[in-house]
C-alpha cells in the first residue's frame, strides 16, 4: 500500500486537502461549552407544607414520599431534610442510569403517594439537573437608588416577572430563567380595633360578613335567536377605592369596609430576600438550551441586555456572574497552550533533526492531525470544552510521535544510500507495526477511563475520545501522507547531488548515551539499587501526598454559607450580613447575598431557611482571598460566635459537577433501638465530647431552634362553654394572616388578607385576643391556654435506614481522626449508632477505582505487547518501567506542592501508556538486529543508537507540549497542571529507565541463551 501511495502523491494530497476542508467545516459547527453535556444522576423533590412544623412535615409528607421512592430502580442514595414549612429530598442514582427514565419514575412514585399527603398539600416539585442546567448568567436587577421603597420593589418585581423574564426566555438559546428576590404584592386589611369594639364586633365577624357579601359567579349561557352568548357576572375588585366602598351587612346594619378597616397595597410577608452589593435586587439565573452554542447565547444575550438598558433606564442591570467569560478565558488559554506547545515541539524537532525540510514535514502533521480530528469530534458528538481541549493538549506529544518515527526512519534509509522513493517505502514499512502497537497502547490506557463511575466517567469520556481521535488521525497522516509528501518534497534530490543544509549539533547526545549505558552494564548492582530506591521513595511519597478530589485552583471569588443558629427573622438576618460585609468593605469588589428562603424553581443547594444566608464575594483587585476569608472567620467568631459558617470556592460549572460539597467526615448518628434522631440533649453532649477529643477539627454546633408550645386547657374551655375547635381557630387567626379574596391588578390577581393586630410578644397577643360567647361575654385566649418554651431540631434528616442527626467534621487528618471518633463512640455512647460517610471515603473510593483502572490498563498493555513481540517475557521488560515512572510522577507532584487527585491520577494512567512507546521502539529495533545475526550486546547498543533520537524527540516534544499549562493560571490550565506534572515526571524518569534499565534487563535475561533465541525473536 505504501508503495502505491508513494507513486501517487498528487492523489494523496488532494484526498487529504478534502479531509482538511471537511475538518474545518466540522469545526465551525462544533458547539462550545465549558463542560461536556452530561446528565447528573440526581433528582430532587421539593415538598411544600406551608404552616406545618418540622415534625409535621417529616411525619405527614417526607416519610410517605421517601418510602415510595425507596422502590426506585438504580437507587444509590436518598436523603431528605425536613424543616418548617417544607422538605427537600435528594435522590442519587447509580452511575450510567438513564436519568430521563428515572425522572419519569420519580414523578410516578410521587403521584402514587399523593393520597398519603395532607389534603391541602400541593403536588411536590420534581426537578433533575444536568450540566447544562447550571446557570450561564446571573443577572441582578434593581431600581434606581431613589426608588427603593417596598411599593416600588413590588412594582419592579411584577415588571421583571411579566416582561423582563419573558423577553430573556424568548431567546432561542435560553431554556428557562429562574428567579429569586421577587416581592409578592398583597392587599392588607387591618381592622380598626377600637371602632369594632365600640360596635360590639371583632375581626372574625368582619371576615365572615365580608365573605357572605362577596359575589362569585361563573359564566351563564343565554340564547338570542339563532345565537348563543355567555353572560359573565363580574364582581372583581378593580381598585382600592372600590374595595373600601364594598358594602358589608352585619346583623342588619350596612357598613362600608373602609369604615371598619383600612386597606392598603403592600407586599406579602417575606421569608427571604436577595441583595446585590448591599442593595435589594432581583436575581435572574439564565439557563442554556443543551443544544445551543455558547457563543450564540453570549452574543444574543449581550445584545438583549444592551437594548433593555436603553428601554428601561429606571432599572439597573448588573451581570453578576458570567460563565461565558470563564469559558472564553479557559478555552482561549487552552488554545494558546495548544499553539505554544506545538511551536515548542516543532523547535525541539528542529534541534534534533537539524534539517529544515524534515522538521517542516513533521510540523505540518500537527495542524493537519488536529483539523482532521475535528471531523472525528463532529461524527462522535464531542463539543469544544475544557475537557476535550485538554485531551488534545495531552495528545499533542503523541500526535507528533508517529511522524517523528516515520521521518527519522526514512532519513536513516536515505543516509544508507537508498533513493528517495525506496527510502520512503522501506522506512515506513519497517515501523508500521510498532506504530500501530504504540497507538493501541495509547488507546488502551484511555479507554478504561470511560468505565469510571459517576459523573467523572461521563465527563472524561470526552477526554478519552479526544486523545484517541487525535492519535488515530496522527497515525493516518504519518503513514498515508508523510511518505508520498516526503518523496514529493525531495523529488530529484539525488540527481542534484547537493547536500541539504544541516544545523550544527552543539551536544553529542550519542556519546552521552554510550557512557550512560556503559555505566549501567558495568555496575548492574548499583543500577538495580537506584531503581529500588526510586520504588521505595514512590511508596513513601504516596503516603505523604494529600489526597483530594480536585486540584486547588486560583480564584478571586468564593461563597459563604451561614446558619445563624438562632430563631431570627429576615430583617435581622440581613442586618447581620451587613455587619459582616461592612467589616470587610475594603477587600470586597462585588457581593451578592441570598438571605433566608429563596424562590428558585430548580434546586441547586439553595434550600435555605429564614435563619440561613448564602453570600457570594468577589474580592477587590490586589486583595488576597485567603486573607479575606480569615478576616471573615475572625469577624464571625467575634460578632456571632454561635453561627455556623462554611466557605467554599464560588460555584462555576466545574465546581458544581466535581467539587466536594460535604465535609471530610460526616457522622450519621441515630439511636440503636429505634433508628431515630437522638434527643437534643444527647446530641449536645456528643458534640461537647467531640470538641474535646478533636481540638484541631472544626465541628459545627447543633442545629437547634426554640419553640413555644401552646397547651389548651380543656377544663377551662368547657367551663366557659367554648369548643376546642373555636379556640384553635382563634389562635390561628391571632397569629396568621387570613386569606379573604383576590384583587384584580394589572396583569395578575393580588391576594387580599385580613391581618391580625400586632403586639410585642406572644403573651400580649393572647391577652388581646378574645372569643365572644353568644351572650356577648368575651373570654381572652390567655385564660384558656398555657405556653412554655422548648428546644428542638431545626431539621430532621433521614435516609434509607431511617432518621439520623448529621455531624460534620472538617479536618485535615481525616484518617487518624476517624479512628479516634470510632473509639470515642464505642466507649462513651454505646446507645448510639454512627454511620461514617464524607469526602474522605469518596476520595478513597475514587483512588481505588482509578487504581483498578490502572491495573486493567496495564493488563491491556501486556496483551498488546505480547501480541506485538510474540513473546510472554519481553512485555515484562517494558512494563517493568511503569512502577519506577509512577514514582517519578509522584516525586514531581511532591516537589511542585501538588497532591494526588482526580487529574493527577488520570495523568499517571495516561503516562503509563506513553512511556512504554520508547521501549517498544527500542526492543523492536534490537529484535530486528538480532534476527539479522548481530550479537546480543552489539544489537542492544546498535538498537539504542538507531532509536535514540526518536525516543528523545518523542519525550521532549511531549513535555514541550504540556509545559505551557504549568505557567498559566486559568481554570482549564490549572486543572491540567496536576495531570501535566504527573506526565512530565513520569516521562522524565521513564526516559532514563527506557534508555538504561530496560536494555540491562534485556541483556540479563538473554545473556545465557545467546543466539539460540535469535530465530524465535519477533517471529
Amino acid at each position: 500500500m505504501i508503495r502505491f501511495l508513494v507513486h501517487r502523491p498528487i492523489a494523496v494530497l488532494v484526498s487529504f486537502v478534502a479531509l482538511l476542508l471537511l475538518g474545518t467545516t466540522a469545526y465551525t459547527f462544533l458547539p462550545t461549552s465549558l463542560l461536556p453535556d452530561s446528565d447528573i444522576p440526581q433528582v430532587s423533590v421539593r415538598l411544600m407544607g406551608e404552616h406545618l412544623s418540622t415534625e409535621e412535615v417529616e411525619e405527614q409528607m417526607a416519610t410517605p414520599i421517601r418510602n415510595a421512592l425507596l422502590q426506585l430502580q438504580g437507587l444509590q442514595r436518598i436523603e431528605s431534610r425536613s424543616s418548617e414549612g417544607g422538605a427537600n429530598i435528594h435522590i442519587r442514582f447509580e452511575p450510567g442510569s438513564d436519568i430521563s427514565l428515572r425522572f419519569i419514575e420519580v414523578n410516578e412514585k410521587v403521584d402514587m403517594a399523593m393520597n398519603s399527603l395532607p389534603r391541602e398539600a400541593q403536588r411536590p416539585l420534581v426537578t433533575k439537573t444536568g450540566v447544562d442546567d447550571i446557570p450561564v448568567f446571573q443577572l441582578d436587577i434593581s431600581p434606581k437608588d431613589s426608588m427603593t421603597t417596598p411599593e416600588r420593589l413590588v412594582e419592579v418585581s411584577t415588571f421583571v416577572r411579566e416582561t423582563i423574564r419573558r423577553r430573556i426566555e424568548q431567546l432561542p438559546e435560553v431554556a428557562m430563567v429562574d428567579a429569586t428576590g421577587l416581592m409578592q404584592p398583597q392587599i392588607r386589611i387591618e381592622p380598626r380595633d377600637g371602632y369594632l369594639e365600640s360596635l360590639g364586633l371583632d375581626a372574625q365577624v368582619l371576615l365572615q360578613a365580608f365573605r357572605e357579601n362577596r359575589i362569585s359567579l361563573g359564566n351563564i349561557q343565554v340564547k338570542d335567536g339563532h345565537y348563543r352568548y355567555f353572560l359573565r357576572f363580574s364582581a372583581d375588585i378593580q381598585s382600592l377605592e372600590r374595595l373600601a366602598a364594598t358594602p358589608i351587612n352585619i346583623n342588619g346594619r350596612v357598613f362600608r369596609l373602609g369604615d371598619l378597616a383600612t386597606a392598603s397595597l403592600t407586599h406579602a410577608e417575606e421569608t427571604g430576600a436577595f441583595y446585590s452589593n448591599g442593595k435589594r435586587a432581583i436575581n435572574l439565573s439564565v439557563i442554556k438550551q443543551p443544544s445551543a452554542r455558547m457563543e450564540d447565547l453570549q452574543r444574543h444575550f449581550y445584545g438583549l441586555l444592551d437594548r433593555m438598558r436603553r428601554d428601561y433606564p429606571d432599572l439597573v442591570f448588573e451581570l453578576a456572574q458570567d460563565q461565558t467569560m470563564l469559558l472564553d478565558y479557559a478555552i482561549g488559554n487552552l488554545r494558546q497552550d495548544l499553539w505554544i506547545g506545538g511551536i515548542l515541539a516543532a523547535l525541539l524537532m528542529l534541534v534534533f533533526i537539524r534539517r529544515i525540510k524534515p522538521a517542516v514535514l513533521i510540523g505540518i502533521t500537527m495542524p493537519m492531525s488536529l483539523l482532521i480530528s475535528q471531523l472525528g469530534f463532529y461524527l462522535l458528538g464531542i463539543s469544544i470544552n475544557i475537557v476535550s481541549l485538554g485531551g488534545l493538549i495531552l495528545g499533542l506529544g503523541m500526535i507528533v510521535d508517529n511522524s517523528i518515527v516515520v521521518i527519522d526512519n526514512i532519513k536513516r534509509y536515505r543516509d544508507s544510500g537508498l533513493g528517495v522513493a525506496e527510502a520512503a517505502i522501506q522506512g515506513t514499512d519497517e515501523v508500521i507495526r510498532p506504530l500501530i502497537t504504540s497507538v493501541l497502547t495509547n488507546c488502551a490506557v484511555f479507554i478504561p477511563l470511560i468505565f469510571m463511575s459517576g459523573l467523572a466517567g461521563a465527563i472524561f469520556f470526552d477526554q478519552a475520545l479526544s486523545v484517541t481521535v487525535g492519535v488515530v488521525a496522527s497515525l493516518i497522516v504519518s503513514i498515508l501522507l508523510l511518505p508520498p509528501l516526503y518523496s514529493l518534497v525531495y523529488l530529484g534530490g539525488d540527481k542534484k547531488g547537493r547536500r541539504e543544509f544541516e544545523i550544527r549539533a552543539y551536544v553529542n547526545v550519542t556519546a552521552w548515551y554510550e557512557r550512560g549505558l556503559g555505566m549501567a552494564f558495568h555496575r548492574p548492582v548499583a543500577t538495580f539499587l537506584m531503581v529500588a530506591a526510586l520504588l521505595a521513595g514512590g511508596v513513601g511519597l504516596y503516603t505523604m501526598l494529600d489526597k483530594t478530589r480536585l486540584p486547588e485552583t486560583t480564584r478571586s471569588d468564593f461563597e459563604v454559607s451561614i446558619d445563624w443558629n438562632e430563631p431570627i427573622g429576615v430583617a435581622e438576618n440581613w442586618d447581620r450580613v451587613k455587619r459582616l460585609l461592612n467589616g470587610m468593605a475594603d477587600g470586597i469588589g462585588t457581593s451578592g447575598a441570598w438571605v433566608g428562603e429563596q424562590q428558585y424553581l430548580l434546586d441547586r443547594g439553595n434550600d435555605r431557611g429564614q435563619t440561613q444566608t448564602g453570600i457570594y464575594i468577589q474580592s477587590s483587585a490586589g486583595t488576597d482571598t485567603d486573607t479575606l476569608q480569615r478576616h471573615l472567620h475572625a469577624l464571625q467568631d467575634s460578632l456571632f460566635p454561635t453561627a455556623v459558617m462554611d466557605i467554599i470556592p464560588a460555584r462555576n460549572a466545574f465546581e458544581e459537577v466535581f467539587a466536594d460539597r460535604i465535609a471530610p467526615l460526616r457522622l450519621q448518628v441515630a439511636t440503636k433501638d429505634s433508628r431515630k434522631m437522638p434527643p437534643p440533649e444527647e446530641t449536645l453532649r456528643l458534640l461537647d465530647t467531640l470538641w474535646e477529643a478533636l481540638p484541631d477539627a472544626r465541628i459545627d454546633p447543633a442545629a437547634l431552634h426554640g419553640k413555644v408550645l401552646i397547651h389548651i386547657d380543656p377544663v377551662k374551655a368547657a367551663r366557659y362553654g367554648i369548643g376546642l375547635g373555636e379556640v384553635t381557630a382563634r389562635i390561628e387567626s391571632a397569629f396568621r394572616p387570613t386569606f379573604v379574596d383576590h384583587y384584580q391588578g394589572g396583569q395578575e390577581q393580588v391576594p387580599i388578607v385580613l391581618v391580625p393586630a400586632s403586639h410585642p410578644d406572644i403573651g400580649a397577643v393572647l391577652a388581646h385576643s378574645f372569643i365572644r360567647k353568644p351572650d356577648g361575654f368575651e373570654v381572652p385566649l390567655s385564660a384558656l391556654v398555657e405556653t412554655r418554651h422548648t428546644d428542638s431540631y431545626r431539621y430532621i434528616t433521614a435516609g434509607t435506614q431511617g432518621r439520623y442527626y448529621p455531624v460534620d467534621i472538617h479536618t485535615a487528618w481525616a484518617g487518624s481522626d476517624l479512628a479516634t471518633i470510632r473509639d470515642h463512640m464505642d466507649r462513651n455512647f454505646p446507645e448510639l449508632e454512627a454511620t461514617y460517610t464524607g469526602a474522605y471515603f469518596d476520595n478513597r473510593a475514587l483512588i481505588g477505582e482509578l487504581s483498578l483502572i490502572l491495573l486493567v490498563s496495564v493488563l491491556l498493555l501486556y496483551f498488546i505487547l505480547a501480541a506485538q513481540f510474540e513473546s510472554l517475557v519481553q512485555p515484562l521488560f517494558i512494563l517493568a518501567e511503569l512502577p519506577v515512572a509512577i514514582s517519578g510522577a509522584l516525586l514531581f507532584l511532591y516537589l511542585a506542592g501538588n497532591g494526588i487527585n482526580l487529574m493527577s491520577l488520570i495523568g499517571i494512567v495516561v503516562m503509563s501508556g506513553l512511556i512504554i512507546n520508547d521501549s517498544i521502539l527500542k526492543l523492536d529495533a534490537i529484535n530486528r538486529l538480532r534476527r539479522q545475526g548481530m550479537p546480543l550486546k552489539e544489537a542492544i547498543y546498535e538498537g539504542g543508537h538507531m532509536r535514540l533520537k526518536p525516543i528523545l524527540m518523542i519525550t521532549l516534544t511531549s513535555i514541550g507540549a504540556l509545559a505551557p499549562t504549568l505557567f498559566m493560571h486559568d481554570l482549564g490550565s490549572e486543572l491540567q497542571q496536576s495531570l501535566a506534572l504527573a506526565l512530565i515526571g513520569g516521562m522524565v524518569v521513564g526516559l532514563l529507565v527506557s534508555l538504561f534499565f530496560v536494555p540491562l534487563l534485556y541483556w540479563m535475561v538473554y545473556r545465557k541463551s545467546g543466539s539460540r533465541e535469535t530465530g524465535k525473536l519477533g517471529s
